[in-house]
């Protein structure tokens, strides 16, 4: 361990045994522990495994878990979650327009479209499959956006109809 100098001896502290310890060591009744260094979309694509999911399942976001396993939708979200920095962020930028999760089909898909693929303005197109940011959804075809802007579109265009043509 290094020796304080003259200039640094305010970041170090004594430890109960007289032992200098610097600052962020956990040890350290002065810092405490270090703050975690913030995860990058690359780190998690690189520990992801995937496991075969249903599309009905609910989205999860993986993204702080040890080793982090999922289906596609769960990484898309993961990486959503990462990107913008929380789950309501997400949430927003998928509200605005900012982000949407696709259904596609892929390659190994037959007639329904079971991949969800990740679209982020500025970044592009990235899924489990191509686990690098592209331009496109290729090697994939679009189908249709999935999860709550869909579902609030919806809702509103049904309550729209309702409102205008008199159901209440």
């Amino acid at each position: 361990m290094d020796e304080p100098d003259k200039d640094g001896i305010d970041q170090w502290t004594h430890h109960e045994r007289r032992t200098l310890l610097q600052i962020g060591d956990p040890r350290n009744p002065l810092t405490g522990m270090a703050p975690m260094p913030k995860l990058t979309t690359e780190e998690f694509a690189r520990r992801f495994h995937y496991r075969k999911g249903s599309i009905l399942s609910p989205w999860k976001d993986v993204g702080r878990d040890a080793e982090p396993t999922g289906d596609c939708q769960d990484f898309a979200w993961s990486v959503l979650c990462i990107e913008t920095g929380g789950k309501l962020k997400a949430l927003i930028a998928m509200l605005t327009l900012r982000a949407m999760i696709w259904r596609c089909w892929s390659p190994q898909n037959g007639v329904i479209p079971r991949h969800a693929a990740l679209w982020l303005r500025g970044k592009g197109w990235i899924d489990s499959s191509v686990r690098q940011w592209r331009d496109g959804p290729k090697p994939h075809r679009l189908a249709c956006p999935a999860g709550l802007p869909v579902v609030l579109a919806a809702g509103a265009a049904i309550w729209n109809a309702g409102h205008f043509s008199g159901w209440w």
